[in-house]
């Protein structure tokens, strides 16, 4: 039993992992995506584009 229970363990733990690279992997291609945008479009656009994100931001503190 112990070694099946280590077994799964490293398995939860594993997966743990691998949602984890996920997760930064989006964060890190929404950073790319944001300086994209921000390099071409006017600054009005851009609020426009994300006051909502800023408004949950906020609800949410």
């Amino acid at each position: 039993d112990e070694k099946r229970s280590n077994t799964l363990s490293k398995l939860l733990s594993e997966i743990n992992n691998v949602l984890h690279k996920s997760v930064r992997e989006r964060i890190k291609n929404a950073l790319y995506d944001f300086h994209i945008i921000a390099q071409n479009l006017p600054l009005a656009d851009i609020q426009q584009l994300f006051e909502p994100a800023y408004d949950w931001s906020r609800e949410r503190r």
